[in-house]
Parts: C-alpha cells; structure tokens; sequence
C-alpha cells in the first residue's frame, strides 16, 4: 500500500508547467490540499478494506502473500481465544510430562521385576496406578503402603521439576496476561483432580494445601520470570525476595555438595552396599537414578545440619551437637550417613550466616536510606525464613519427622529449623549491614559500577561470558536461533 503524497506527479507537474492551465472544477477553497488527501484515503480505507501486496512466504522464488487490511477491533476475540488455547496447552503440557516422569521409572521396574513371584498378579495398570500415586506425593499427597503405615515424605525432585516444566511451558506459550496464566494454573489442578480419580483416592488436608501452595508458587514464579513481565511493588521488595531466593538455592546446593563429599568420601561402604544387593544393570540403573532424584530432598538435610537442627532417620539422628548411630534402611547412599567426627558443635552454624549476610550485601549496598534498608533487608528475611520452613515441612514435617512405611521421623522438624532459620538470619542481617554501610562510606559500590561498565561494557566478551555463566539455558535458545 503506497501512501497518499503531496508531491505531485509528473503528469500534473506539466500540466501545472508555466504556460499551462490546470484545469479545476472546484474553488480553491474545495481544492485538496495535502492533509485532506491523507484524510481522505485514510477514510476510504476504514470504509472499504484493500488487499496489501507485501513480499513474503516461505518460497525461495520471493512468492508473495496478499494481506487484508482489518480493523484492530475484529482481531481481538480471535487473540483472545488463541491465549486461552495457548494457556490450556502449557497446562497440559506439565501436567503430562511430569506425569510421565514420575510413572516412567515405576513401569521399569515393573518390567524388571516381572519374573519375581513377589508381583503375584500384578499388570501394567497397577504399575501405572503406582506410579501415579508416587506423582501425587511428589504434590503433597501421602503414598498408602499400608493402612497405618504411608509415605509422607515428599521427594523435593518431583516439585523442582514441575516448576521448571511451568517456567518453560509459560514462556513458549508467550502468553501476554495474567489470567491466562492462572488459567494454566486451573488446568494443572484439573490435572491433579484426574490423577486422584484414577486411583480412586481421596484428596488429604495435607495433599491438599500443599498442592496448592506449589501450583500457586510455581505458576507465580513463572509468570514473574518471563522477560516481558514486571513485579508490581517496590524496588526495594524486589531486591529482598531475590536476595532471600538466591540465599535459599545457595543453602540447598552447599548441602548437596556436602552429601556428595560424604558419599565421595565413603565410596568403598557405598559401593559395597551396591554390591551386595546384586542388582542387574537395569535394577542397579534405576537404583541410582532413585539415588539422584533423593539428592535436593538430602540437600535440605544437609541444610538444615548447617542450621544446627539437623535432620533424623529412623533412631539414627544427624545435627552439629551430637550424631546418633542407628540402624538405616538398605540404601546405599546411606552409607554417607554423618559420624562422630561430624559433630563440630556451633562452628557449623557460621556457613549459612555467611552465606546469607554475603547474598545479602548487594542488596543492601543499593539502598540508600534506613526505609530501605529496613524493606529490603526485612523482606529478605522473612523470605529466607518462611522458605527454609516450607522446604523443611516438605522434607520432613512439623514437629517431628515424616513416615516411610514402617520406618517413622524421618527428615527435619520445620519448627526447630525455622527457630534456627530467624536467628541465623538476623545475624546475617546485621553483618549485612555492617559491611554494606562500611562499603558505602567507602564508596565501593561506585568505584565497583564503574569498573564493570569499563571492562565489561555491553558489547565486551566477559559480559557474553557472565551472561551465559547466570542464563545459560537462555544463551542457548538465542545461540540457537
């Protein structure tokens, strides 16, 4: 579509030559002028829609495309119904695959395990109803073994994975509005509600909030997480919710790292447990893949070790006072269960707070005023706090521990791990502080901006670097592209 111009064409151009006599019919009043031409194919346009013949298709012989100019109003519904569709396929889409994932390894070893007289007759549709109800613990709902002895221990992997399955479903379904991803959200708990049905059971008070609260969390997050969305609140809030975040991922994966130092360090009782079950390659396989997936659960044990609580299975009990040697269930990661020699007394507890006070210094170094200061480091706290109890209940329970069948306490007690979470935080926070206004009276956090911003300017290859090292999945997909 060519634009009116006021510009004259060649032809009225002689016609309007000296010499020459344009012929009007009109007065110069009615004569148009160049707004008035504008107006005027503008108008016709909105009253008669023309075809736009723009270059396009995928052809390599340039085919074009013919589009019709339509009016923005009759686009919307249409918009619309695609983002709902677009929502209600991100929904399903993790509720399938994380639904496969938890059912998966229990169909394996059903097939590796089919010859055993234990199974008796046994199908496909009861592995997969097992499997099911494993997926409905990974959301809180308790596994019956047994009438009086259930599981209600949650494996923190099945939620981890949930969230990043919604994170990667929100952003390819780039939905545009907040209630589409609620309406994600709806259709994942429709999800659940299916789930329940299909092994005939009964939603628990317990499955219940805690299902919520992660569907609720994990499609916040996401939806908080894509890059065309902004957090409402202040900066300050902002700057506390990721200080308490990264505190919590730094706590959770200094735990891993030290159940993996144990395991390293008692390789030989490991592998000789291994050994000793005389498992096939395809049992032995899903062994260790059972291993891998109990790590982030372990990982909140370890934590809350390094909190000073500690964590309990069965009679044997783990914390930096005292370490109880019990008798463990036949697995062979156990065999990295602490020692004697692991009770190093209250030293232990100065790693969170250096890790909180060292996450939590940037963001107090860019709050200027006490308001902020005390918004940002509060809400860090409270953060850090209320997420350290949640994974601890998660991984545990309230009082005491969870239940594995026959096998009770076992896990962390939230309520003493969030007793130890407030006042290693508030320790933290002070020591925070206390560095953050020394560095700014020293002018650190000027004199740090403007060696960044002349070494690593936006075009420099350490900022390529430092970008891929904090998104790499996200460098990925655009090195992809």
């Amino acid at each position: 579509m060519q634009r009116p111009s006021a510009r004259p064409s060649p032809g009225s151009a002689q016609a309007s030559a000296p010499g020459a006599q344009a012929p009007s019919d009109s007065s110069p009043r009615e004569r148009a002028t160049p707004r008035r031409q504008v107006s005027r194919a503008v108008a016709t346009l909105e009253r008669e829609p023309q075809p736009l013949d723009l270059p396009g298709g995928s052809s390599e012989h340039r085919a074009t495309r013919r589009f019709g100019l339509i009016e923005p109003g009759a686009a919307e519904p249409s918009g619309t119904l695609r983002e709902v569709w677009r929502a209600v396929r991100a929904g399903l889409e993790t509720v399938l695959l994380s639904w496969l994932i938890a059912v998966v390894p229990v169909v394996a070893t059903y097939v590796a395990t089919v010859a055993s007289p234990v199974l008796g007759e046994s199908s496909w549709a009861d592995a997969t109803a097992q499997g099911t109800r494993a997926w409905l613990l990974g959301w809180g709902e308790p596994f019956p073994v047994s009438d009086s002895a259930p599981v209600t221990l949650v494996p923190l992997v099945l939620p981890l994975i949930a969230f990043a399955l919604i994170g990667g479903a929100l952003r390819r379904a780039e939905l545009l509005h907040a209630w589409a991803a609620a309406i994600t959200g709806g259709v994942m708990a429709l999800g659940l509600v299916v789930g329940y049905l299909s092994v005939g059971a009964s939603p628990t008070v317990r499955g219940t909030l805690i299902a919520l609260a992660l569907l609720g969390l994990g499609v916040a997050r996401a939806w908080f997480a894509l890059p065309w969305v902004s957090m409402p609140g202040p900066v300050t809030v902002h700057r506390g919710l990721r200080a308490a975040s990264r505190t919590l991922i730094a706590l959770v994966a200094l735990g891993v790292a030290a159940v993996l130092y144990a395991i390293l360090r008692d390789l030989a009782a490991t592998v000789e447990i291994h050994q000793a079950l005389r498992a096939d390659v395809l049992s032995g396989s899903l062994l260790v893949l059972a291993e891998l997936a109990l790590l982030p659960t372990f990982g909140v044990w370890a934590a809350a070790f390094f909190l000073t609580p500690g964590f309990h299975i069965g009679l044997a009990q783990a914390s930096p006072l005292e370490v109880v040697v019990g008798p463990l269930p036949v697995l062979p990661i156990f065999a990295a269960f602490p020692n004697e020699q692991d009770a190093h007394g209250l030293i232990v507890a100065a790693v969170p707070l250096l890790v909180v006070a060292a996450l939590l210094v940037p963001a107090l170094c860019a709050a200027h005023t006490w308001l902020d200061r005390a918004i940002t480091g509060g809400t860090a706290l409270a953060g850090f706090v209320l997420g350290m109890t949640g994974l601890a209940w998660l991984s545990g329970g309230w009082s005491e521990g969870a239940s594995v069948g026959p096998l009770s306490d076992v896990g962390t007690a939230a309520s003493e791990v969030a007793l130890a979470a407030l006042v290693v935080g508030v320790l933290g926070a002070g020591l925070a502080l206390a560095v953050s206004l020394g560095l700014q009276r020293w002018g650190v956090p000027e004199r740090a901006r403007e060696v960044l911003d002349r070494h690593l300017g936006a075009d420099s290859a350490a900022r390529g670097v430092l970008r891929a090292v904090r998104h790499p999945l996200r460098s990925l997909r655009d090195a992809r592209r």
